[in-house]
């Protein structure tokens, strides 16, 4: 725990090892704790494990506050009551691991969302049963189609039974003598022969119109008639069956709740039109995918262990006996980075991989196995290579920043301090040499660690007696020492450490040590991605992982989708069966319209030509009077006497009735026309047209034409980047190409010397080289990120549920890309400014000893050193680590260059201006090199098409060193790779005259056999009323027309009319019958009758209504 204290420096009597200096210690007087603050290592440390406690605390605050130097700043305690998340006594450690944030103020603003989001119109799609009218009207015109077809079949029926029973009562009469026996071929013949004669006869006297009572004339016009009737009927039915057969529908299949070998198997053979829409659309990826993963053995080998440690560790405090390059001095760094790195590998692939567990995958429809194993392995890829690749571009950033500022090792690897004596052997000052020894025999430093890593072989060494030299005992084989640990260990290998024998030698050398242990050499059977002499930078960027084991299920993904139901179209002709239910729902409609018309057109060319004939037979004599009179004269008799019940009865009352419901039965069937038709041409429906997309063309033609409600799904969802994306980096800033960031050059900026003098020219050049061996870095860095990451985001996927218009696919993309560049650069600034921050929190120096400096104590026995921070002006590199002054030599100053606390933040503050100068580089070359001239120097940069020359290296650094690069997104690729073959729009409009008139034709079939049924009883009922309120119960007396029998005389000219009047009795019979309906006359007639009704209701009743009725009522709609 920190305190207060009081200090005082003076002499010791205690000796070094060495016995040459006197050290000087502090007199600690205690005064009093600072509650919360603890001590360390280093300030970081310390800092994540104190707490705030004292600056909750007015009196701690006010105690510490006295202790400091003066000032006129009133500082207040912290206000923990109102932090909701937070106590005094919270580590700082939770604080920054919660990001400092106390509470979360979270605003949704739903009304805002909308209106960015600006929807044009909404659709919806919902199921129900079919309508009321729809049911009716449907059968309706079933029972008009099915009541012709069964008249027609009725009376097949029942002539061949009467047929049949004749001949079987023909067998029960007494035989009759027979005729001489002809042969079997002249029987046939004959029976030919009579066929096709009773064939010929009976489609020649065809009679569908008959009507009793019909002269010779009147049956010619029913016969012709019947012709055109049959005629219109017959090729209506050929069309319609033709356009119905030929025709093809859309077929909609659902399966609910399909197992995944059903989907599977939809999946194959209904690829293009299945949609199986899933139940969770966001589905973690913990819930099918496992990654495991194994580490290298030697972070969990005996050789890492903690007796194997101790046993360095002991020797670790007896450190100055041994050489610099001895393992025995070295190993112990070396082993605990192997250590830090298997932790830190470790940790780094536990949050990544919780990230990736915890992330969604959002699918709204169901995955085929081949797409959900592309979309998972491509993840998977994705997540091995971004966390291998951030770990490796942090440890680079590191190990750049640490190398290019110089900072001082604790092992005394990278540096060497000389120190400078009077001649009364007193400390003056301490003197720092950039680098390291580079043989046993090297008093100073022979190689310089700014620019070199320095590396030799690690081994044993005896001192000498007297202590001046050290010899060597033996190499260890693959371990280096460099002017870093973390770089000699990266260019070690572990080959020793797989051989028993090197082992051996190991142990045998530290024998004398108390610590005693043995262990056993890695195992080489273990090994899978390395091999013994893989060097350790090798195994540290693969993230020290010997084995990745990744697991991917299927159908674990399918449990959690659960797709309730798989609805897949295709493409058939009409069945059967649909054909036949459309044939008879529109036959009864046919059949009465052609009644009609038929009747109506017969009548007219009969009348019409026997109206030419009279004409030119009489040579009419009226001339130029007006034939519109008797037009209508004609038209209103012809209303008047209209009867389509005429039963040919003689009671007049009976007429008149059967007129009345002939007029009931034209208004109800015209009123429920003509409101049908109102109401089709007035109703809206909704419609869905589907447009083929022959071109990326029509992308855009489809979008500019419907603004609304098109819907252009791609049959790929998701696609990756490199289909249709192509980035590169064309050209970076022309000084990451150019020379000034040369190993030659900057070792002549270096000098020969490796002696640190703050105040010499020479350290100008020094100071510069190490701000440009870091930008040499930086640009290194920034090429291989921006290669590692673009290559990782072309292999990532592009979501794409509907095909884009091309302005929109480019907007998309570009911004896509700029985001991505921008994660790129804050990642690296983010990086940087937390290793700058650390460097300078830990107040750790540099050799250049630009941000602290060290101090002798002046008085004469003094041996005691300190260290100071460097003032740059105003500004203290013990406050901040950005403190810097313009770069000048005698007087000259050079536009951009800085010179400060340390190389890295000084860098980012500079700019390129001198080096676009050639007058300005030349000046600083001139004073640099003490005014001589150099060989081979490099010349002033090219102008930047891009950065501005006064535009500071880290704006530069920004943007990545980005000059220009190339950006090329296909749009013919990406509409190519979505694979949309179509487009759907959903429309509403009204029918049009085809719908209303085949819908108008199938209900009139069945509203007349409804009407002709119910009309009669409808007037007769009427007519009861009347008579009962008017009269009582009074008898209505009959009265009869007097019909007196006639001949007809016809001319009779043929044979076919000979026969027609010899098969029909011509005259006219007079009837009592009351009834109103014409078909109740005779007993056959009623037989036929009751036939065709049974059959109706049983054909009804056991086939078509359950199926209509049950598709009607239970089907639905959407």
């Amino acid at each position: 725990m920190l305190g207060i204290a009081t200090n005082d420096i003076h002499n010791s009597h205690e000796l070094a090892l060495n016995d040459s200096y006197g050290l000087e210690h502090y007199n600690i007087g205690y005064l009093a704790h600072v509650n919360g603050f603890l001590s360390g290592c280093l300030p970081l440390h310390s800092l994540l494990l104190s707490t705030l406690e004292c600056y909750s605390n007015q009196i701690c605050l006010n105690n510490l506050m006295a202790h400091l130097p003066s000032s006129n700043t009133l500082f207040n305690i912290l206000n923990m009551n109102d932090s909701k998340n937070f106590i005094p006594t919270t580590p700082i450690d939770t604080l920054i691991d919660n990001l400092m944030i106390d509470e979360w103020l979270t605003e949704m603003d739903y009304h805002s969302y909308f209106a960015a989001c600006r929807p044009l119109s909404c659709s919806y799609s919902y199921t129900v049963r079919f309508s009321i009218l729809y049911i009716v009207t449907t059968l309706s015109g079933l029972c008009g189609g099915l009541i012709v077809i069964l008249r027609f079949l009725c009376e097949v029926l029942m002539t061949s039974f009467y047929r049949i029973r004749d001949r079987y009562v023909r067998r029960l009469e007494p035989p009759v003598a027979e005729s001489p026996r002809l042969g079997p071929r002249v029987i046939f013949y004959e029976w030919i022969c009579s066929l096709f004669n009773r064939i010929r006869n009976a489609l020649h006297n065809l009679n569908l119109f008959d009507r009793r009572n019909s002269d010779a004339s009147a049956i010619q016009e029913q016969i012709l008639t019947t012709r055109l009737y049959i005629g219109c009927l017959f090729t209506s039915l050929l069309i319609l069956i033709l356009a119905t057969g030929l025709s093809e529908r859309t077929v909609i299949n659902t399966v609910v709740l399909p197992p995944v070998a059903e989907f599977e198997k939809i999946a194959q053979t209904e690829r293009q039109t299945l949609s199986c829409p899933c139940s969770e659309i966001a589905i973690q990826n913990s819930a099918f995918i496992s990654v495991t993963y194994t580490l290298h053995q030697i972070c969990s080998s005996e050789l890492l262990s903690e007796d194997s440690l101790d046993r360095l560790s002991y020797i670790d405090h007896i450190r100055s006996a041994y050489y610099h390059l001895d393992i025995r001095l070295y190993g112990l760094d070396m082993f605990r980075a192997i250590i830090s790195y298997c932790i830190l590998s470790n940790s780094t692939i536990n949050d990544a991989l919780a990230t990736l567990l915890d992330t969604y995958l959002i699918t709204t429809e169901t995955l085929s196995r081949q797409d959900f194993n592309e979309q998972t392995q491509v993840l998977i890829n994705n997540f091995l290579s971004n966390v291998k690749q951030t770990f490796k571009h942090m440890s680079v950033l590191a190990h750049e920043t640490t190398r290019g500022s110089q900072l001082l090792s604790s092992r005394v690897s990278n540096f060497f301090l000389d120190g400078i004596f009077d001649s009364n052997q007193n400390l003056i000052r301490v003197q720092t040499h950039l680098g390291t020894m580079s043989s046993i025999d090297d008093m100073l430093p022979t190689c310089s660690c700014a620019l070199n890593m320095c590396s030799q072989l690690l081994g044993f060494f005896n001192r000498s007696s007297n202590g001046s030299k050290f010899t060597l005992i033996t190499e260890i084989p693959g371990m280096y020492s460099a002017c870093y640990p973390l770089d000699g260990l990266r260019k070690s290998t572990l080959e020793c450490w797989f051989n028993e024998t090197c082992i051996e030698i190991i142990s045998s050398n530290l024998t004398p040590f108390p610590v005693d242990i043995s262990f056993d050499p890695l195992n080489t059977s273990r090994l899978i991605r390395f091999s013994p002499k893989s060097t350790l930078g090798n195994i540290i960027d693969e993230i020290m992982v010997e084995e990745w084991r990744q697991t991917i299920s299927y159908e674990a993904y399918y449990r959690s989708c659960k797709p309730l139901k798989c609805v897949f179209t295709y493409t058939q002709r009409l069945d059967l069966i649909y054909v036949v239910t459309i044939l008879a729902a529109v036959l009864g409609g046919l059949s009465v319209s052609f009644q009609i018309v038929c009747s109506w057109l017969i009548k007219f060319y009969v009348h019409r030509r026997r109206t030419i004939t009279v004409s030119t037979s009489t040579n009419s004599s009226i001339v130029g009077t007006s034939i519109r009179p008797s037009i209508v004269f004609n038209a209103k008799r012809y209303l008047r006497a209209i009867n389509l019940f005429d039963s040919q009865s003689p009671h007049v009352h009976i007429v008149q009735r059967e007129r009345l419901s002939t007029r009931v039965y034209v208004v109800l069937l015209v009123s429920a026309t003509i409101c049908l038709t109102i109401y089709l041409f007035f109703v809206e429906n909704q419609h869905i047209a589907t447009m083929k997309l022959t071109s990326s063309a029509d992308v855009t033609q489809f979008y500019e034409k419907y603004t609304t409600g098109l819907s252009c799904p791609c049959k790929q969802a998701s696609i990756q980047y490199s289909m249709f994306v192509s980035l590169k980096v064309l050209k970076y800033h022309p000084i990451c190409s150019s020379q000034f960031l040369s190993l030659d050059y900057l070792k002549t900026l270096m000098g020969d010397s490796l002696v640190v003098d703050p105040d010499s020219i020479r350290f100008k050049g020094q100071f510069l080289a190490g701000q440009l061996s870091i930008l040499s870095s930086f640009c290194t860095m920034a090429n291989d990120a921006m290669n590692t990451s673009l290559a990782l985001f072309v292999g990532t996927q592009f979501i794409a549920s509907q095909i884009l218009t091309n302005d929109q696919f480019q907007a998309q993309i570009n911004k896509t890309v700029s985001l991505l560049f921008l994660d790129i650069s804050l990642s690296f600034r983010q990086a940087i400014d937390y290793l700058e921050a650390i460097i300078h929190g830990n107040a750790i120096m540099s050799s250049y000893m630009s941000n602290w400096q060290f101090i002798v104590n002046p008085s004469a026995n003094a041996r005691f050193i300190r260290t100071r921070p460097v003032w740059y002006g105003n500004c203290s590199c013990a406050s901040s680590d950005k403190c810097s002054l313009p770069m000048s030599i005698t007087n000259i100053s050079f536009p951009g260059l800085l010179i400060g606390c340390l190389p890295l933040p000084v860098l980012l503050q500079s700019t390129l201006e001198c080096f676009y100068n050639q007058a300005c580089l030349d000046t600083l070359h001139y004073a640099l090199f003490d005014h001589k001239k150099m060989k081979s120097l490099p010349t002033s940069l090219m102008m930047s098409s891009h950065f501005l020359p006064n535009a500071s290296i880290g704006s530069i650094f920004d943007e990545l060193f980005v000059e220009n690069w190339l950006r090329e997104y296909d749009y013919e690729a990406f509409f190519r790779a979505c694979g949309v073959s179509m487009c759907t729009y959903i429309y509403s409009t009204r029918p049009d005259i085809l719908y209303v008139l085949t819908t108008i034709i199938g209900l009139i079939g069945g509203l007349t056999v409804f009407l002709r049924i119910i009309c009669p009883l409808l007037v007769m009922g009427y007519n009861h009323l009347i008579d009962f309120f008017r009269n009582g119960r009074r008898t209505v007396p009959l009265y009869t027309l007097p019909v007196q029998p006639s001949v007809v005389v016809a001319s009779i000219s043929t044979s076919a009319n000979i026969s027609l009047l010899n098969d029909r009795n011509i005259t006219t019979r007079t009837h009592a019958n009351l009834c109103c309906c014409p078909w109740m006359r005779d007993q056959r007639i009623q037989i036929k009758i009751l036939v065709i009704v049974i059959i109706f209701v049983c054909a009804v009743a056991l086939f078509v209504v359950p199926i209509v009725a049950t598709q009607l009522f239970f089907g639905r709609v959407t």
